[in-house]
């Protein structure tokens, strides 16, 4: 049909006009990004695997869920056992050249899952959990974060790094972010057609809590260079103790 033939090219040509709208380019975005993103994975430098044979060699296994090209590579500690989780089988091709420059990482495994369905990973076999700006797209959310707990070691943390909702304020400033609220709601349908699954305006914090991790702590701000629609965003830190 005419819709089944135009439609891909329509869909192709709107993403590129939005993604243009919404790409970060400026400076301060970059580096408000990744003095959040160092914030939230500098503690791995501390980590210690539960694993007797990996502690042996002084080595963790950290799992990153929509790794795509890497961008967490450089914040991950020595010795590094990493299993490599994404949709897209393209990304593992450039994963490997990628981290040719970072010898800090060895790749485990590429699973080319959704992260719902990690049945290739043991039981209480990952040290850590890394995943940013990935977690508001998959399916089913408390599937996901259940099964994140499930291969967690006991006190193995999940680091995430989310676009969400505006909070609740009082005042002016309450009210300009309330309707914030109103249009993320209103745009969020096809928010999730055109952006992979994306939901917009989503709390991290209590479908976690609903899958078992028995601390979750969260550090929200506001990227006031992006576009209102994404500005809202919160980095976090997940802790399986059962």
């Amino acid at each position: 049909s005419l819709i089944l033939t135009f439609f891909p090219k329509f869909k192709s040509l709107f993403f590129e006009k939005l993604e243009s709208l919404f790409r970060i380019e400026d400076l301060k975005v970059n580096e408000l990004i990744e003095s959040k993103r160092k914030k939230l994975l500098d503690p791995l430098k501390n980590l210690k695997s539960r694993d007797a044979k990996l502690k042996q060699q002084n080595a963790v296994r950290i799992l990153e869920f929509g790794i795509g090209c890497g961008s967490n590579l450089a914040h991950y500690p020595p010795n590094t056992r990493l299993v490599a989780v994404d949709t897209n089988p393209l990304f593992e091709e450039q994963l490997l050249t990628i981290l040719k420059k970072h010898e800090n990482v060895t790749l485990e495994k590429f699973l080319v899952t959704c992260a719902s369905n990690l049945s290739e990973i043991d039981d209480e076999s990952v040290d850590a959990i890394v995943c940013t700006h990935t977690f508001c797209c998959v399916d089913d959310q408390l599937a996901v974060a259940k099964e994140l707990k499930r291969i967690l070691v006991q006190g193995g943390k999940f680091y995430f790094f989310e676009h969400v909702g505006y909070r609740w304020r009082c005042g002016f400033r309450g009210q300009k972010e309330k309707l914030y609220r109103i249009l993320q709601c209103l745009v969020r349908p096809l928010w999730r057609v055109w952006f992979n699954n994306c939901r917009l305006g989503y709390r991290p914090r209590p479908i976690l809590l609903k899958a078992g991790f028995a601390d979750v702590s969260t550090e929200y701000f506001e990227c006031k260079e992006q576009h209102f629609i994404i500005r809202p965003n919160v980095i976090g830190i997940a802790t399986r103790l059962l």
